[in-house]
């Protein structure tokens, strides 16, 4: 009697008819590992240079050879080892690349996206949107404007994949209103190539979490507390062209920065943004919503609205939208770029927008940093930086319309050197020497700064 051949399922060991002519052995794990040397030389690429990386092509992950030994034969893996037609490519040979215009020889790590596109009914992902940022402004063309936006902000990546944007979302607000509901939806668009990230991923040493990313979305990233200390971190996974991916005993790789970012919060102050921020669209969301839309949009998914987002995405005229289109200036970007402040820079703004009880003349660095003291205890700043740091953030800050001027006195004429701060329009005139007007400028200053903050003591500098 033939002994009946069994082959595993997805429901466990089954038997298997004994006169199946083409008898098939279904892996439940999925991993389809190879039992012939043609397949194995088809399916594993070894990283030329590296005694530790192995290439998956089909599951597109790297293995340590030892790891490769303890999954398949030991007499398939010497042989593979040893075989002369083995493919041995270059570190960069592995790439990501979701043009697909990379080499034939390359192992991308991208396969496409499993979604499919079809026509349908979107209405009420598209209401979430607009109820998300109905409270983006007070006028509602502006609110339409933002819609628009960030509309084309998602679509345009989907139209053509691997654009990453010079821009990323912040959206904050209350529990409740939606916002994940939305971005969760984009993440199944993307399926695979989509991630979820938090404060977790950016502590950890090892950062391959956002290797094959087309999106991310970032929940409660930074803790107030830290805010300064991750911002160039996370400056660098929205600008970055590539990023170095580091895994747990491999070779750090360089990939091809593709991933788009979105950052929801509840805070008040989800990031540290700089007062001339070009590259995060901030938004305000609407409060809860309770008239049954968020059912809405999890039964309209159940029936293919997923789908028909994406074909409506794929179909939208972008008018002119591209990579490094600007994002709006919000009201709430305006909330979060003021929170991000440094005392020298709100003080020099101030002053330079005339909002202080003190003239916008010429004056010393000194005499500026004197009342920037006094201002600072005003405020109730709990530290005060030195007038060397002071002074570096003015220059940075001010820009065109502050200067600063060295002035000198003439050899054999008495008196010390002085630097001046010189709003714009100010200066010596023609035949007054620099350090005669600087002279007059510290003397006329020296008024109006004796009576600025007077009701506060004084710590001498």
């Amino acid at each position: 009697m033939n002994k009946e051949k069994k082959t595993r399922s997805k429901r466990g060991t089954v038997a298997q008819d004994p006169f199946d002519d083409d008898p098939t052995d279904v892996d439940s794990t999925g991993l389809n590992l190879p039992t012939t040397i043609e397949d194995t030389l088809e399916r594993y690429a070894i990283v030329y240079g590296t005694s530790t990386t192995i290439w998956d092509r089909l599951h597109r992950i790297p293995m340590r050879p030892a790891d490769l030994r303890n999954v398949i034969d030991k007499a398939l893996h010497k042989e593979f080892m040893n075989h002369p037609l083995k493919t041995v490519i270059r570190p960069e040979d592995v790439v990501f690349d979701p043009s697909q215009e990379c080499a034939g020889h390359c192992v991308n790590l991208y396969q496409g996206l499993r979604i499919r596109a079809k026509a349908g009914d979107c209405t009420q992902i598209l209401e979430l949107l607009r109820h998300l940022l109905s409270a983006s402004s007070k006028h509602e063309d502006e609110v339409e404007a933002n819609i628009e936006w960030v509309l084309n902000w998602i679509a345009l990546p989907l139209q053509k994949p691997g654009t990453k944007l010079s821009t990323a979302v912040v959206m904050h607000g209350p529990q409740g209103t939606g916002k994940s509901m939305f971005w969760e939806i984009v993440l199944k668009i993307y399926g695979e190539y989509g991630k979820v990230g938090g404060q977790q991923q950016l502590e950890s040493k090892y950062n391959d979490w956002i290797s094959r990313t087309l999106f991310a979305v970032m929940e409660e990233v930074v803790a107030t507390g830290e805010l300064i200390h991750y911002k160039n971190m996370l400056r660098s996974l929205v600008t970055a062209e590539h990023l170095l991916i580091e895994s747990k005993f491999q070779a750090v790789r360089k990939e091809r920065n593709c991933c788009n970012l979105v950052f929801l919060s509840n805070e008040a102050r989800p990031l540290a943004i700089e007062h001339d921020d070009r590259r995060h669209a901030v938004f305000w969301v609407a409060p809860k919503r309770t008239d049954g839309l968020y059912n809405r949009v999890a039964h309209s998914i159940k029936f293919g609205a997923l789908e028909a987002f994406y074909d409506f995405l794929l179909k939208r005229e972008l008018n002119g939208f591209n990579a490094y289109t600007l994002p709006p200036m919000t009201g709430a970007k305006q909330d979060l770029m003021e929170l991000g402040l440094k005392p020298a820079e709100r003080f020099a703004r101030d002053w330079l927008a005339r909002q202080l009880e003190l003239p916008l003349w010429a004056c010393s660095t000194g005499q500026l940093y004197k009342a920037f003291q006094r201002w600072s205890r005003q405020q109730g700043e709990r530290t005060i930086v030195n007038q060397n740091g002071f002074t570096a953030t003015v220059s940075k800050f001010a820009r065109d319309q502050l200067s600063k001027l060295k002035c000198s006195p003439s050899k054999g004429n008495p008196g010390a050197p002085v630097t001046l701060w010189l709003p714009e329009g100010t200066g010596p005139l023609n035949g007054v020497t620099n350090f005669e007007f600087a002279t007059e400028a510290v003397a006329a200053f020296d008024g109006p700064l004796s009576r600025f903050g007077q009701t506060f003591s004084e710590v001498a500098p």
